[in-house]
Order: C-alpha cells, then structure tokens, then sequence
C-alpha cells in the first residue's frame, strides 16, 4: 500500500476543480523518458508515431502512478507543416527532433508563406485518431497549441539566427512572422475544438525563445506579448477550459515589467517556469490565480543520487505546497529522457512523503 487516498486521476481533477486532494499531485514532464522505459533505444518513433506516444505515457504513468496528463505533440513540433524539413532522433544520441533546412531564410520567403491547414498537414489524421481515442476513453490530456511565440515561429519556420537578425533590423519581417505563426495556431485550435471538443483537453505553449536569455522584457513587450494574449484570449473564448504554460529559461524580467500577469491562462491555468525562477516567487506572484508547477533543475535526475533528488523535490514541496490556488511537484523542463527511474520515482516518494495535506 502506497498510503494515497485517491487515484491520480481523481487528484488531478480536484486540483483542477479546486477541490481538497490528499497529497501534492506529481507532473515529472516525462515525454521522452516514457519512451525509454518502455524499451526504445532511440526516441525517433516515439515522435513520429502518434500511437506509440500514446502507449508509452499511459505505460509510464501506470508504471509511476503520476499525475501527469497525456501530452501529445504535433509529430514534427510543428515545423513540417510549413515546408521545413526535419530529422526524427532515430540517432541514440538525439533527444528530440532537428530542424536540417528551414522553409524560411529571406523576407521574401516571409512574405510567400502561406499559412498551413491543419486538416491537410503531415502526421495530422495519426495524431487526431489517438486523440479520438482519448476523448473516447475520457482521458486527462493536452495538446500543443504551436504558434503565436517567438518560439514557434523559430526555429521551426526560420531560423534563430535569422529571427533574431529581422527584430532587431527588420521588425516589420519578424511581426509579420509572429502573425503567420499566431494564425496557423488559431486554425489548428479551432480544428481541435471542431473534431474533439473544446472542454476534452487543455492547450500547452512552451516560450524558451522569448525567455530573457536571447530578448529583452522591453522586445517581449513588442513583439511577443501582443501576439499571445491575443492567441490565449481567442483560444479561451473557443471553450477551451485553460492552458499549461511553459516559461522556459529565464523570465524574471518579464516577471518583473508585468508581461507574465497579462497573459491569461484560464480557470485556474497552470503556470511553469525553469529553474531560473525562484518558485517562492512564483507562489507569491501567481498562486492566487495560477496552479503553480514546480520546477527542480532538470539535470539534477541525470547528474544526482536518489536521496539527493528526494531533498530537491522536498526542498520545492515546502515552497509550493500551501500555493493557494493549488501546487504540483514537478521539474523546470522535460525530464531528461535517460533519466534513472529511480530518480523519476522520487519524486513521487517525495510527494507522498512530504506532500500530503
């Protein structure tokens, strides 16, 4: 006996609802990691196959009795669609896909892109039957939302390199990008909605190309929030019940200018930053609102001990657990896919050690 007192099916929809739940709920942001424990050398069927995704989470979550919903990824992350070209990690030594050649290089090319349909796109109908499945089988999942961010407009259509070069010189070029970006992103909820339902799953974004790192808070004020609140907004207005946002990297000056507070997420919303963002933070700043996810530093389960991994994931119970709009163990980024079982399963022996209300 394990000591919880519900299923984490059952935790994850009282925390959603609001509700009491007996122990802090665990999202170890296993994608690549259920691949290898499920016996894949390399990771490059688990991304383009849609079925063989599905199968290996719903293994890994049976197996670590996660909270996690499904996540399911456009095969390509959404680059393929645009005319990009890219490379499945059928190499071992590869952890997810590669862009090779960019359908854009020139703003010239920006201004011939045509925004897909994602009804005809690549790898689609695959990802929709198993997304039919799940709505059958009324299953907790999200999906990516890709567009709309710095993001997804690069690497996956251009270049960072370029992107980067076109807000600095050419800033009417990289709006004209993000717009194309936020668009093709519209049509691929609306087709989500239309073919599932808006209320079966919740959408995910990711912004580690918006983070701090490479832009500024005043080039995230210009050119990236614009763009997003006005995707968020549109999305949520669809049905959508709300999204799991990814801050990824470090936002502390878009936390500090205000941009994070303006994009809105949802009821509740889950809100996700990397490591570089204090979760105490992040507490005190969104947890009225926002389900804040933890986010130990990923390589810790790669490069630490079991116990160590345990102390870590205490360490962000103590900071997290009385968040008032509810909290979740978790990592700063996806778990490292070769990560040792041992240090994944820490964390939920941390949540039912030290995380129990």
């Amino acid at each position: 006996m394990n000591g919880d007192r519900m299923t984490p099916d059952e935790r994850y929809r009282a925390l959603i609802n609001g509700d009491p739940v007996d122990r802090v709920p665990v999202f170890p942001l296993s994608v690549g990691h259920a691949a290898i424990v499920c016996g894949y050398p390399n990771l490059g069927t688990f991304y383009e196959k849609p079925e063989v995704s599905y199968a290996c989470q719903r293994v890994a979550k049976e197996l670590y009795g996660f909270e996690q919903p499904y996540w399911i990824i456009p095969p390509s992350y959404g680059a393929v669609e645009w005319g990009s070209k890219i490379l499945f990690p059928y190499n071992p030594k590869m952890g997810s896909i590669a862009v090779i050649k960019p359908a854009v290089n020139t703003p010239e090319d920006v201004e011939r892109l045509e925004v897909p349909d994602p009804k005809t796109a690549p790898y689609f109908k695959e990802m929709m039957d198993v997304l039919k499945k799940m709505v059958a089988r009324k299953e907790f999942f999200m999906v990516s939302i890709m567009g709309g961010w710095i993001t997804h407009a690069c690497p996956r259509i251009t270049s960072v390199e370029n992107f980067m070069r076109w807000l600095i010189y050419e800033p009417p070029v990289a709006k004209k990008l993000l717009a194309k970006s936020r668009e093709y992103a519209l049509r691929m909820a609306e087709y989500y909605v239309r073919e599932l339902g808006a209320e079966s799953f919740i959408a995910f974004d990711a912004a580690p190309t918006d983070s701090n790192v490479l832009i500024s808070p005043k080039q995230f004020e210009e050119f990236t929030l614009p763009s997003v609140v006005e995707l968020h907004e549109k999305v949520l207005k669809m049905g959508v019940p709300m999204y799991w946002t990814h801050w990824c990297s470090n936002h502390n000056g878009n936390i500090k200018a205000g941009h994070v507070d303006k994009v809105p997420l949802g009821k509740p919303g889950i809100i996700h930053f990397g490591p570089e963002v204090d979760l105490k933070t992040v507490v005190e700043r969104f947890g009225k609102r926002n389900v804040v996810l933890g986010n130990i530093d990923p390589p810790s389960f790669m490069m630490k001990s079991h116990d160590e991994v345990i102390q870590l994931a205490r360490q962000d119970i103590e900071k997290g657990k009385n968040s008032p709009r509810g909290y979740i163990l978790g990592i700063g980024c996806e778990m490292p896919p070769r990560a040792p079982p041992a240090n994944v399963y820490a964390l939920i022996k941390a949540a039912r050690e030290y995380g129990k209300y």
